[in-house]
């Protein structure tokens, strides 16, 4: 997700389900690389933007 300009709320909805459905099967899931993504809300799965670092 690091080199993604824009993650939708559809996305986040989707990893999160594949989150919950891995994990009770006894997975573990770590969604990396939207340290540099801003949520344009404050909902948990909020559509995310890259910032853009000078």
């Amino acid at each position: 997700l690091e080199e993604t300009a824009l993650v939708d709320h559809s996305v986040m909805e989707n990893l999160e389900h594949f989150k919950h459905d891995y994990e009770a099967t006894g997975g573990t899931v770590q969604l990396v690389g939207l340290h540099n993504h801003k949520p344009l809300s404050e909902h948990k799965l909020a559509a995310r933007k890259k910032l853009r670092l000078a």
